[in-house]
């Protein structure tokens, strides 16, 4: 039992809303672990397919998983021509943003965790060959992919949508994986992973983190405000990072290409985005 579709990425574009929405329909099963990474040679390739297989469920019509990291090229490599090798038919869902925006929340995540400790501005000085910006650089990411699948096979989505037309556009994932697109859940109006929530951990975040009940970590299933008081408990307030000027008009001068092919392939305005 192999999944029908993967949620490609992008990191920090409302994926893990969305896995939590797909796998609320009746006749989706998602991937009880988010982020399997199973293409990843470094990370889950070695454990095999049978290892792959028993994340999903043949008890379902449709079956996913989600793993942002398959889209972090050239950071992670050949994860396309592994995918191709095990599951050539498989239907790919790309979540893209407002790029700057989303290489914001990207550092915001990194600091939070403790694996960044630069300033923002000094993180993106050389937007070339760097992990945030190429994360960002979404058409070079399909890129990858189109190498193997046609574009048939891959719908692209913005975060922009999920999160202020999500029933809409829930209606349009639901119609490219051929299943009902009527059904409605109440818990569709949840929204998950905010950055505007994050904190950067302190020693008992790390420890929880690792703690998963079903798909999520442990944070995530708990009440709001039993959330809320987790958060301030398991780590210390993130102040919002400034960008200056000078190195957002770096980023968008840096990005602006990738942006036009992407519209050019997609046929989407992407009109709220700033470049």
């Amino acid at each position: 039992m192999l999944p029908d579709f993967i949620v490609t990425g992008a990191m920090k574009c409302g994926t893990t809303s969305l896995h939590y929405y797909l796998d609320l329909h009746p006749e989706i099963f998602m991937s009880k672990q988010k982020e399997l990474d199973f293409f990843i040679a470094e990370r889950n390739w070695d454990r095999g397919i049978g290892w792959y297989e028993s994340n999903f469920s043949s008890d379902s019509k449709v079956n996913g998983e989600s793993s942002t990291s398959y889209s972090k090229y050239p950071s992670i490599r050949r994860v396309p021509h592994r995918m191709h090798s095990v599951v050539p038919k498989v239907k790919l869902i790309y979540v893209v943003r407002d790029p700057i925006e989303r290489i914001i929340s990207h550092y915001i995540h990194e600091y939070a965790q403790g694996r960044e400790a630069r300033l923002l501005d000094e993180a993106l000085a050389i937007p070339k060959n760097n992990p945030y910006v190429d994360t960002s650089r979404y058409y070079l990411q399909l890129l990858q992919f189109l190498e193997f699948y046609n574009f048939d096979r891959i719908l692209v989505i913005t975060a922009e949508d999920l999160r202020d037309r999500r029933f809409s556009t829930l209606r349009k994932v639901f119609r490219f994986l051929n299943v009902d697109d009527q059904y409605h859940s109440e818990d569709f109006s949840r929204l998950l992973n905010r950055s505007a929530e994050k904190r950067r951990k302190n020693w008992m975040g790390h420890l929880t983190s690792k703690i998963s009940v079903r798909h999520y970590t442990l944070h995530v299933t708990l009440p709001a405000n039993s959330r809320r008081l987790y958060r301030f408990f398991t780590g210390t307030r993130i102040d919002p990072p400034t960008m200056s000027g000078g190195t957002k008009r770096n980023l968008i001068a840096s990005l602006r290409p990738d942006v036009d092919s992407l519209r050019h392939l997609t046929g989407m305005a992407f009109d709220r985005w700033c470049l």
